[in-house]
């Protein structure tokens, strides 16, 4: 967004619908078709969908509130909330599947900020693809403000993602991508942490093994490309993502999941990445 007028970095912006084709460009490891921007792939690895009603939006007051009748990624994008642009609004475009070339992508806009303390608590849902990311919502917030729901069919599912495959005791972990990936440097990192009072002293892990360090009661493997498998036990846990020197976080069992980095101190020579 770097690119486009300073004045809509001002906006928060929202989708009327899911499965846009910026979306389906992003979603996951994102599409072959995407290409690189200021160096970066564009990517989202665990997508989630806040859906908020749009009724209880407009019921907020004097909410200052726009719309686009194109993508507002373009410069020449118009935007307003005047009669002129409301009847330009493709209204019917808008939910049709079929023809994928008309506006999709029209966006709703509101100045500066929305606060969600302004909505009632069951106008926003949470919207995850799968169980994973569901459980990682659910461990990471310690209050459940809002309803969180697996649905499907608000993603593409076309592009690779990262899967994680658990036995049924929920002991032991395969980490892999699911499709088809041409990257070069992809990195998975599952960091186990010990439970409090408790000494982890057993490990077990097989695959494409690259680091493991062990440091202030953090077992933290890197694993690459072919699938990582590691014995966690009931221990918590995070999967981890790396690519293009940035981090993503895949899955996690508990509400403290930020990469703890410590062991890069220690054991500096062995880190090749980063």
């Amino acid at each position: 967004m770097s690119e486009i007028d300073d004045q809509v970095n001002h906006y928060v912006r929202f989708y009327f619908r899911p499965l846009t084709s910026t979306q389906l460009n992003n979603e996951n490891l994102g599409s072959n078709k995407s290409k690189k921007r200021h160096n970066y792939t564009p990517m989202c690895p665990i997508p989630i969908f806040f859906c908020i009603n749009l009724q209880a939006i407009l019921n907020i007051p004097d909410l200052k509130w726009k719309v686009s009748i194109d993508n507002m990624s373009s410069k020449k994008t118009e935007y307003d909330c005047t009669i002129d642009i409301i009847k330009r609004f493709d209204f019917c475009g808008l939910f049709n599947d079929s023809d994928t070339n008309r506006c999709k992508e029209l966006e709703f806009l509101i100045e500066n900020q929305l606060d969600l303390q302004l909505l009632p608590n069951d106008a926003i849902t949470l919207v995850c693809q799968d169980s994973d990311a569901k459980k990682s919502l659910e461990s990471i917030l310690s209050t459940q403000i809002y309803n969180p729901e697996i649905k499907r069919n608000y993603f593409g599912q076309k592009n690779s993602r990262v899967f994680i495959n658990h036995d049924t005791e929920q002991d032991h972990i395969a980490v892999m991508i699911d499709g088809k990936t041409d990257r070069q440097g992809e990195i998975f990192i599952v960091q186990i942490k010990s439970n409090e009072n408790e000494q982890r002293n057993t490990l077990a892990c097989k695959g494409n093994i690259d680091r493991v360090f062990h440091y202030n009661n953090i077992t933290t493997i890197y694993g690459k490309e072919k699938p990582l498998e590691v014995f966690v036990g009931k221990q918590p846990y995070a999967v981890y993502y790396q690519y293009e020197k940035q981090s993503w976080l895949i899955f996690t069992n508990h509400n403290k999941p930020d990469l703890d980095d410590s062991y890069k101190t220690q054991y500096q020579e062995f880190i090749s990445y980063d």
